[in-house]
């Protein structure tokens, strides 16, 4: 985690990541806290932040065939000003991003935070509406002065009825299947969410 606040499983913070790809990267189990005492703060499951300096053509960011299972936590109160941070899920936030794609992918654990914050069960603050495909949550969000940003509108919880586990892994294994071909999410018989495994 670098000093600015900045704190994800596979990168706290991450800076013109133009036409980047964030392919089958998966975080099972643990705990993404962030502790410290910076004015503004960016958690996620898998990247804490990823911004642009600018936006034009090429700033775009895919995060493809992805998942997270943990707890995602911003313990610290954060004192900047009202919206400052983002948690979330897999993405606290990105600055500059477009377009933003997230396909085949899940999180499953809890976000927490009390502070002011933007926070999402799947990204937590996005300057642009990101593109959404084949997302599944199935998680809680608990915490004081939050804001829900939109994006767990934009993914689909698993609720054990109207959308299963099940149902999820066959839509997220069509919507990879022509960027990610050697792998495919399984769900093993009592697991509590699927794992990603070859062919």
């Amino acid at each position: 985690c670098s000093d600015g606040g900045f704190l994800g499983a596979l990168c706290g913070l991450m800076i013109d990541a133009y036409l980047f790809k964030l392919e089958n990267c998966h975080v099972i189990g643990g705990v993404i806290n962030y502790q410290g005492s910076a004015t503004k703060a960016c958690v996620g499951g898998l990247v804490g932040e990823i911004v642009n300096e600018e936006s034009r053509d090429g700033c775009d960011f895919s995060g493809l065939g992805c998942s997270a299972d943990a707890s995602v936590t911003c313990a610290s109160t954060i004192s900047g000003e009202a919206g400052a941070a983002g948690i979330g899920g897999l993405i606290g936030l990105s600055a500059n991003v477009s377009p933003l794609t997230i396909k085949g992918s899940f999180f499953h654990g809890s976000v927490y935070t009390p502070s002011t914050s933007h926070v999402g069960l799947v990204y937590g603050l996005s300057d642009f509406t990101p593109t959404v495909t084949s997302v599944y949550y199935q998680s809680t969000m608990t915490g004081t002065n939050y804001v829900t940003t939109e994006s767990n509108a934009n993914a689909t919880k698993v609720d054990g009825t109207t959308t299963t586990w099940s149902t999820a892994v066959t839509n997220m294994n069509d919507a990879i299947s022509n960027d990610i071909t050697g792998y495919q999410y399984v769900l093993k018989e009592g697991a509590s969410c699927p794992v990603m495994e070859k062919k």
